[in-house]
C-alpha cells in the first residue's frame, strides 16, 4: 500500500514564500489560515549573520493522534496515509486541533468567511473558494488531494522555485522521495511524539550550514521556559506553544462533572432528594457550557460515534447515561433502583472524565500520567462535600449527615492535594512540561495556582472545615462557615482546572533533531 509523503530539503530552500502563496491561490483558504508556511531564524552576528528557512505543514502522520481522539470520525486516515477532514460531519469540538503536537489544525471562525480579507465585501475568487469550507469546524493540508488524485503534484511542490520540495510514495524504494531519503541525511520535526511523520526534512550537507542549523536548535533550546514572547523572538516557532483554545470554559464543564457525580453520591447515601436534584442540574449546566463551545452544536450527536478510541466519546455517552438515569432514579417507579445503581456507577466515570480527556493528548506531556484524573475527582468530591454541608448547615442543621460530612470533606481535600503533587512529580521531564510547570510557578498562572487553588480552594476551606469540626457549636456559626468553604471551594476548584488546562504545553519546534 502506498503512502504519499513530502521530503523538503533544507540546504535547497530559500525562503522565497511561494509555497504558502501557492497553498493559499489553490486552497483558497480565509484569512489567518496557513496550511503551508515557512519560519524564519536568524543565527549569527553582522557581518556574519544568515537565516535559516524551516517551511512547515500537516505531517500526515502514520500514528496520526488527531484522527484517534476524533469522536465522530471527521478526521480520518486514507488508504494512502493522507490525512484530511469531512467538515460535514466535524462538529467543531477541536479535539484534533489539541492533539496535534505541531499546530497544524485550523480551526475556521464563525464569520470568518463572510468577512473575508476585506471587512465583508469578498472578491470574486473569495466567492469562489471559501464555498468549500464550513465555518466552525476544522480544516488542514490535504496534500491537495483533488490535485494528487489525478495523479498531479501538490501546489506547494511544483510551485517551489528552487526544486525544494518533493513529493511521492514513501513505501516505494524506487520513488524520488524514497531515494532521497536513501542518499541524505533526514530528520523528521518532534520524534519523541512517536507520530511518524509523512514529513521529512533533509539536512543541509555542507558543515558551514549544519553549524548553523545546530546553532538556531540551540537557541531555541535556550530561550526561557515560559514566556512564549521570548521563544518567538528566539526560535523557528513561538517555541513554547499553549493551548490557546481551551481554559476557562472547559475548567467550568469539568467542574460541573466532577462536583455533579459526587455530590449525587453523597445525596443517595444521605438519603436527600434535593441534593441529587442539584446534582443533575450540575452536570446538566456542564453539559450546556461545552455544547455552546461547539463550532457545530446542532451535530453534537456524532459525539458518540467512536467510543472505542476517543474519550470524547466516551464521555459524552457516560454523561448522556449518568444524567439519563439520574433523572429516572428521582421517579417513585420500579426502575428507580436500577436506575439509582446505573448513575451511582456512571457517577464515578464522569468525575474522572475531565483528567482522563487531558490525559488522552499525548502531544501535550503535562497532563500526561496516572494522577490528574484522580486529581481532578478528588476536587469534585471536596466541592460536593462542601456544597453538600452548606445545603445540611442552612436548611437541615439536625441531619445525621452534618456530622460526617465536614470529615469526609477533608479527607477528600487531603487527596486533592496528595494526588495534584503526585502528578507533578510523576509527569515525565521535558522542555514542554518545564515550561507548563514554571508558568504556573513564575508566570502569568501563578496568582490563579497558587492563591487561587492552592490558598483560595485548599488552605481557607480546610481552616473553615477544622473550625466547624472543632471550635464552635453554632449552628449560625457553622452555616457562615459552610458557606465560606462552599464559596471558595468553587473557586479553588475552578482555578485548578484551568490553571492546568492553560498550562498546557507543547513541545518546542527545532531544526533538527
Amino acid at each position: 500500500m502506498a503512502r504519499l509523503g513530502m521530503v523538503i530539503d533544507l540546504e535547497t530552500c530559500v525562503g522565497c514564500h511561494a509555497c504558502t502563496i501557492a497553498c493559499k491561490v489553490s486552497n483558497g483558504t480565509p484569512p489567518g489560515v496557513h496550511f503551508a508556511s515557512v519560519l524564519e531564524h536568524e543565527v549569527g552576528a553582522y557581518p556574519n549573520a544568515r537565516r535559516e528557512f524551516l517551511p512547515i505543514l500537516c505531517n500526515h502522520c502514520e500514528d496520526a493522534p488527531c484522527v484517534d481522539v476524533c469522536p465522530t470520525g471527521a478526521s480520518y486516515k486514507r488508504a494512502d496515509g493522507i490525512v484530511a477532514v469531512k467538515s460535514d460531519i466535524c462538529i467543531g469540538c477541536r479535539a484534533c486541533d489539541t492533539a496535534c503536537p505541531y499546530g497544524h489544525r485550523h480551526y475556521i471562525e464563525p464569520g470568518l468567511l463572510q468577512q473575508g480579507y476585506f471587512n465583508g465585501e469578498l472578491t470574486k475568487f473569495e466567492e469562489v473558494k471559501y464555498p468549500r469550507w464550513t465555518e466552525g469546524t476544522v480544516s488542514k493540508c490535504d496534500f491537495c488531494m483533488d490535485r494528487t488524485d489525478q495523479g498531479l503534484q501538490p501546489a506547494c511542490v511544483v510551485t517551489c522555485p528552487p526544486s525544494a520540495r518533493h513529493f511521492g510514495d514513501l513505501s516505494d524504494p524506487e520513488s524520488n522521495v524514497a531515494r532521497l531519503l536513501s542518499e541524505r541525511e533526514s530528520f523528521s520535526l518532534l520524534p519523541e511524539a512517536e507520530t511518524k511523520p509523512s514529513v521529512l526534512y533533509l539536512k543541509p550537507r555542507s558543515e558551514s550550514r549544519q553549524k548553523v542549523a545546530d546553532q538556531a536548535s540551540a537557541d531555541v533550546l535556550a530561550a526561557p521556559a515560559w514566556d512564549p514572547a521570548a521563544q518567538g523572538r528566539k526560535g523557528f516557532t513561538t517555541g513554547i506553544r499553549y493551548v490557546g483554545h481551551m481554559g476557562a470554559l472547559e475548567a467550568l464543564s469539568f467542574l460541573g462533572e466532577a462536583a455533579g457525580g459526587a455530590l449525587f453520591i453523597l445525596a443517595v447515601a444521605a438519603g436527600l432528594l434535593p441534593p441529587a436534584v442539584l446534582a443533575i442540574v450540575l452536570v446538566g449546566m456542564a453539559v450546556a457550557v461545552l455544547l455552546a463551545h461547539l463550532g457545530k452544536p446542532m451535530r453534537a450527536w456524532r459525539a458518540v460515534s467512536k467510543p472505542g478510541k476517543s474519550w470524547v466519546s466516551r464521555g459524552t455517552l457516560a454523561i448522556s447515561g449518568f444524567v439519563a438515569t439520574a433523572v429516572l432514579s428521582l421517579a417513585p417507579t420500579a426502575l428507580r433502583g436500577p436506575m439509582t445503581a446505573a448513575a451511582l456507577v456512571l457517577a464515578p466515570v464522569i468525575m474522572l472524565y475531565g483528567g482522563l480527556l487531558l490525559r488522552s493528548y499525548r502531544a501535550i506531556r503535562f497532563w500526561r500520567g496516572p494522577f490528574l484524573p484522580l486529581a481532578f475527582a478528588a476536587q469534585g468530591v471536596a466541592t460536593a462535600g462542601a456544597l453538600m454541608l452548606a445545603l445540611v448547615s442552612w436548611f437541615a442543621d439536625d441531619h445525621p449527615a452534618s456530622n460526617w460530612l465536614p470529615g469526609l470533606t477533608l479527607i477528600a481535600l487531603a487527596l486533592s492535594a496528595v494526588f495534584a503533587a503526585m502528578h507533578w512529580m510523576n509527569v515525565e521531564r521535558s522542555r514542554g512540561v518545564q515550561a507548563s510547570k514554571a508558568r504556573l510557578l513564575e508566570g502569568d498562572l501563578r496568582g490563579l495556582f497558587v492563591w487561587g487553588a492552592g490558598v483560595g480552594g485548599l488552605l481557607i476551606p480546610a481552616l473553615g472545615l477544622v473550625l466547624i469540626m472543632t471550635a464552635t457549636d453554632s449552628v449560625i456559626v457553622v452555616a457562615l462557615l459552610s458557606a465560606l468553604v462552599v464559596v471558595c471551594r468553587f473557586w479553588g476548584d475552578y482555578a485548578y482546572r484551568n490553571s492546568i488546562i492553560m498550562a498546557g504545553a507543547y513541545e518546542p519546534m527545532t531544526p533538527h533533531h
